[in-house]
Parts: C-alpha cells; structure tokens; sequence
C-alpha cells in the first residue's frame, strides 16, 4: 500500500504476491475507493495505473479461486 502506482503493479507483476484472500480482497476494495474518488474530479489524476492495479488483485483473487477448485495445478 505503501509504494508508487508502478511499484505496486512491478511487484505484482514480476514476483509471487504472498497474500491471502482476504488481503487481497480488501487491497482491491481500498484502491477501487481511491479510484471512484478521484474519477470525478477536475484533476489529472489517471484511471490507467489505478486500473491497472485493480486488475491484478482481481487476477491474483481468481488465481487463488481457480487453485483452490481445482482448475489449474501452483507450481
């Protein structure tokens, strides 16, 4: 939560993301708020990156659900 918008999608991105479920259900839940926060404003603020990062929690929580029901083997 704590790195640049590009950090967090490099990290996502390059490594394995050791979270659990819940982590990262409420990691979405939080940067989907600062998205519709900031969408509405006069400001450029970018819907590009947030989106980005919102896809890959979102990627990363349909990874753990395809594992855990069998759909895909984790290395």
């Amino acid at each position: 939560m704590w790195k640049t918008e590009a950090g967090v999608i490099r990290q996502m991105m390059d490594a394995d993301v050791l979270a659990t479920r819940m982590q990262m259900i409420m990691f979405a839940v939080v940067w989907y708020f600062f998205f519709i926060t900031t969408y509405g404003i006069f400001l450029p603020s970018g819907l590009f990156l947030p989106g980005m990062i919102i896809g890959c929690a979102i990627g990363d929580l349909y990874n753990h659900f395809a594992v855990g029901v069998g759909l895909i083997e984790q290395d």
